[in-house]
């Protein structure tokens, strides 16, 4: 009957909607499962880079903390001898010689966590982890900075002082140098004052850029 053969036909309707529908959410379904592997495979890459990008970082400034130690170390001896004229032979400080000479390039890598800043890890990844890694770049910003400007005040003042020595030339000895030194104010202003509290400052952010890293 016409009843019976319209009957039949939309039950076969039914069926083709549901295979379609059935199909559509298991495409859907296989998306998001592709998606979400996609995104922690992603993110896992990320994080290896940032590690990476943080253990190379923790290489220079352990490179960095030495500079800055031996820097406090010839400050305060340079101290010790120029205004308190203490007495030092040759042999007990030629690990200074030509040590006021010496700066540093600093090379604080941030590329791995600038591209996760872009990325779209920035919002799947754990908030605690993500604010602890702001806060550990931005430290690394500041030992950056202080290590540019370190070397930019050492740089004007040595070739000032350099300039004004008589021809050009640099004591042949530890002791010969410091009293080259001790002969223009302002490097020897720098040297026995500014120079320890630059390189304890130094010390001090390197130190806590080392610490948010380890953990």
């Amino acid at each position: 009957s016409k009843l019976k053969k319209n009957a039949s036909w939309f039950k076969d309707y039914l069926t083709e909607i549901s295979v379609v529908v059935i199909s559509i959410a298991i495409t859907f379904y296989g998306d998001g499962l592709i998606d979400d592997y996609n995104n922690k495979q992603e993110d896992k890459e990320l994080i290896e880079m940032v590690r990476n990008e943080l253990e190379s970082n923790l290489v220079e400034i352990s490179n960095m903390e030495v500079h800055y130690q031996k820097e406090f170390e010839l400050g305060s001896h340079l101290k010790k001898y120029l205004l308190a004229h203490q007495v030092f032979d040759n042999d007990s400080v030629e690990q200074f010689y030509d040590r006021h000479r010496i700066f540093n390039y600093w090379f604080i890598k941030k590329n791995a966590f600038d591209i996760i800043r872009v990325s779209g890890s920035v919002q799947r990844l754990d908030k605690g982890l993500l604010m602890l890694l702001f806060e550990s770049y931005d430290q690394l910003n500041v030992v950056s900075n202080l290590g540019d400007r370190y070397r930019e005040q050492r740089i004007a003042l040595l070739l000032d002082f350099a300039g004004k020595l008589p021809g050009g030339q640099h004591g042949e000895t530890t002791l010969e140098q410091w009293d080259q030194i001790g002969a223009h104010a302002e490097f020897r202003q720098y040297m026995c004052n500014t120079l320890p509290l630059l390189s304890i400052t130094a010390l001090n952010a390197n130190e806590k850029a080392k610490s948010l890293i380890e953990d």
